[in-house]
């Protein structure tokens, strides 16, 4: 029997709430056609990178909900939406520059982060040596704090002095009071102690999330972030094959990730990380995006063969004579969120029986799309790029170009009479809407004798806006905006 769709569980915008709420999605629907979270979990590579809504923070439910099945996993959960530079200015090392002022401090804070986890869950660990790295850190409040941020701010009032009591050996005596001043030092006594330790084949797996959230900090630091991304894949690498089975992972969006300056990122870039992708690729009733809606419908048993017959079942099969699958998904971005969104408000226009809808509650049902979800994602994702004042104008700019297709010129002259973008750029603006897939652009290349029109999104990533190059909004922000 089929499954009505009021019955069925599209989840939440975003997965940290749908973990809460809906956990089952994430034990019997989860869709990864790539099987990213095996080499997440065995594999070396460590970093998820993906567009704001394309699925990064689900890799991390599905590390939960499999840990709660699996005595063999554990996952550590350390959310940085709180982070403020500031925490970090006093442990720089003033010596080095970039992000590797912040290695030492972030080998140091993960390394802690782990131990306070270790002795949360109670192993037991009986060794000298890392009892007396327990008892210092204790003695320091250490191991009390409940966030990472805590953690930090404890180790600011520490100045990062710890004392531990008959641990160290050299030679053939054995030293009784060793002082750790600084991080470096901190973090190689706790690491050689770590390394060696058994703790059966447990998998320790700390995942880092929440970096879109410390774009709103006000003295935000990229150089912080690269830090983590470096110290991340050295502390991995130490842990690589030894006793303790332990690795960092790390979700971060590709717009914040492309702000990483560092000769080491390039490494990590190619070597390490998983980008995730929801382009269609063949036939859309059959794409990755379709099959993660079908796998949402057969979640309890029902039995929908493919995709499109669900489509069938709901939509009419054509809108103004295209077929109206393919209408819908220009009005998207590509990603695992966006569709999932348009299928729960699709549940809210027939709340008492299945049918299909007609080919006006189609296009009413779109428009609801882009003012309750699309328009509002765009704002969530330009966030730390452009001042939230200048954010909520935008539309207002938009709407006074009064065109799909506009130049930078025009842009520029609306915006310009709007106080709230007195410090705005305009081309930053088009430059970052255009990364994002929020606008598209016109080209006249070399020996085509056509204009080509693109969204970013579907070309190569790298490709960059151009300000003599006409604009086109997406099909989203036209219904949103009412162009």
């Amino acid at each position: 029997m089929k499954t009505s769709i009021n019955n069925i569980q599209f989840g939440t915008s975003d997965a940290d709430t749908e973990l809460i709420r809906t956990p089952k999605i994430f034990t019997n629907a989860f869709f990864d056609p790539d099987n990213n979270i095996n080499e997440l979990i065995n594999g070396y590579k460590f970093v998820v990178i993906g567009r704001k809504g394309d699925g990064k923070s689900a890799y991390y439910a599905r590390m939960k909900c499999l840990s709660d099945s699996d005595s063999q996993l554990e996952t550590i959960g350390e959310s940085l939406e709180k982070l403020n530079s500031s925490f970090f200015e006093k442990f720089t090392d003033k010596d080095l520059t970039g992000g590797k002022r912040y290695v030492p401090m972030w080998k140091c804070i993960i390394l802690i982060e782990l131990i306070k986890y270790i002795e949360l869950r109670g192993f037991g660990i009986q060794k000298e040596n890392y009892l007396s790295i327990v008892d210092a850190l204790s003695r320091a409040g250490l191991l009390t704090s409940n966030s990472i941020e805590q953690t930090i701010t404890q180790l600011e009032s520490t100045d990062i002095t710890l004392s531990a009591a008959n641990w160290i050996s050299y030679g053939r005596h054995r030293e009784k009071n060793h002082i750790m001043k600084g991080a470096n030092d901190i973090y190689s006594v706790i690491l050689n102690e770590l390394k060696s330790i058994h703790i059966g084949s447990i998998k320790f797996r700390m995942v880092f999330d929440g970096l879109d959230d410390i774009l709103r900090a006000k003295q935000f630091n990229i150089d912080i972030i690269t830090g983590l991304l470096r110290a991340a894949d050295e502390i991995n690498r130490a842990f690589d094959k030894k006793e303790l089975k332990f690795k960092t992972i790390i979700l971060i969006r590709s717009d914040i990730f492309d702000l990483c300056r560092d000769p080491d990122i390039s490494k990590i870039r190619f070597g390490s990380t998983i980008d995730l992708s929801w382009l269609p690729n063949g036939t859309l009733y059959e794409s990755n995006l379709a099959n993660l809606v079908l796998a949402r419908f057969n979640m309890d048993g029902t039995f929908y063969t493919t995709f499109k017959d669900i489509w069938n079942t709901y939509f009419p099969m054509l809108i103004d004579n295209k077929d109206s699958f393919e209408y819908m998904i220009e009005n998207t971005l590509y990603k695992p969120r966006d569709i999932l969104m348009f299928f729960s408000l699709t549940q809210k226009m027939m709340p008492r029986q299945d049918r299909q809808l007609t080919e006006y509650e189609f296009k009413l049902l779109l428009n609801n799309y882009s003012r309750e979800y699309f328009i509002v994602h765009m704002q969530d994702e330009l966030t730390g790029f452009i001042p939230d004042e200048a954010i909520n104008e935008l539309q207002t700019v938009f709407s006074r170009v009064g065109s799909r297709r506009f130049s930078f010129e025009s842009f520029s002259n609306e915006m310009s009479q709007n106080k709230v973008f007195s410090s705005v750029c305009a081309e930053d603006v088009l430059r970052i809407m255009f990364e994002r897939g929020y606008i598209g652009q016109y080209r006249k290349r070399p020996g085509h004798p056509k204009e080509e029109f693109y969204f970013q999104i579907n070309i190569n990533s790298r490709e960059k806006y151009q300000k003599e190059d006409d604009c086109q909004l997406h099909r989203g922000l036209i219904r949103a905006f009412g162009i």
